[in-house]
């Protein structure tokens, strides 16, 4: 079985509740809009307001305001964070699903998806950070270390991705913590459906790139700034399809399914 790419962009539309949940899901993505928005209008130099009391109130409101701001979208981060993975993980089971229902548990799951990428990316940068103090421990040279730390890093950082998309797979598989750390699942998912998983991660880097594209047009007019959000949470239901497709077109798609974490 090979990945129905079609699919993953139109099977939203079988939901009888699609725009209710989009709503939702837009309505919890239009916080990080708002952000850049404020940013717009940050003022590049703060000498002269320093100089005026009234100015300077203003600023640290602003900055209150965007600091509120950004707790509340990375609470919904979470929430979003989640429900791609819920939505993975039913459409694994079953890929005639409909959108999952939205509730509060999505949070905790968008929350253990970030601590799974989190432990994932300190263990990257302490690897880095062991690596270039080797190369400049052994050469004293600031050039030579910044080259071999650079032929060294390139394919880790490569095969970083690769492990940590492998850890959301198998995550997504029975949404428990411990899955990202699965590698004996990981491992049969990569070595049984490598095809599916290479163009998995391009999809997912050219949508991603085609969205940003499309987002930095749209932010030229109100309504497109609206739009945004709608856009990024499409993003999200494609991406969470295409992810749960690698599992389904594996061919031993049952015993992966069936692993214990």
């Amino acid at each position: 079985m090979k990945i129905n790419i079609e699919n993953a962009f139109t099977y939203v539309k079988n939901d009888p509740q699609v725009v209710k949940k989009f709503i939702i899901g837009s309505c919890l993505g239009i916080f990080t809009v708002l952000i850049d928005i404020i940013r717009l209008f940050m003022p590049e130099n703060t000498e002269s307001i320093k100089q005026s009391p009234e100015a300077m109130q203003g600023l640290l409101l602003l900055v209150s305001v965007v600091l509120i701001l950004m707790l509340i979208s990375l609470v919904c981060s979470f929430f979003l964070t989640g429900y791609f993975m819920k939505n993975a993980h039913i459409r694994i089971k079953n890929p005639d699903s409909f959108l999952p229902e939205w509730n509060f548990g999505l949070l905790l799951k968008g929350v253990e998806a970030a601590m799974g990428a989190l432990i994932y990316i300190i263990v990257l940068v302490l690897a880095a950070a062991a690596v270039i103090s080797l190369f400049y421990a052994l050469t004293s040279n600031t050039l030579v270390t910044t080259i071999l730390s650079l032929i060294v890093l390139i394919p880790v950082v490569l095969a970083f991705i690769v492990v940590v998309n492998l850890g959301s797979i198998s995550y997504a598989v029975d949404l428990r913590f411990a899955s990202f750390f699965n590698f004996s699942r990981m491992k049969q998912i990569w070595n049984e459906n490598i095809g599916s998983v290479v163009l998995y991660l391009v999809l997912m880097a050219g949508l991603s790139f085609l969205v940003s594209m499309i987002s930095g047009l749209l932010t030229l007019t109100i309504i497109g700034i609206a739009a945004i959000p709608v856009l990024n949470f499409y993003q999200l239901m494609i991406v969470s399809d295409l992810l749960s497709q690698v599992v389904r077109t594996a061919p031993h798609f049952k015993e992966i399914t069936g692993q214990e974490a």
